[in-house]
């Protein structure tokens, strides 16, 4: 499978600061739990490129959600 580079737009990367951002400020361990993997799971979500497109996976669930005209926002600003 040859390589695609993947240039997020500007909204994604608000997703992707918005993700990393929440993720930073809370317990990730806590987090990890919540959703049924490692703490280490979601560091490599947030570190490893996959090697299709060059991207985290926080970054194509970014794009992913962009391309789909979808916004992340906080709960509470709602």
């Amino acid at each position: 499978m040859s390589k695609v580079s993947i240039e997020l737009s500007a909204s994604a990367r608000n997703n992707e600061s918005l993700i990393l951002h929440c993720l930073d400020s809370q317990n990730q361990k806590e987090i990890a739990e919540l959703v049924g993997v490692d703490a280490s799971t979601i560091t490599r979500m947030k570190t490893d490129k996959k090697d299709n497109n060059n991207l985290t996976q926080v970054e194509f669930i970014s794009a992913f959600v962009d391309s789909l005209g979808l916004k992340l926002v906080r709960k509470g600003d709602v």
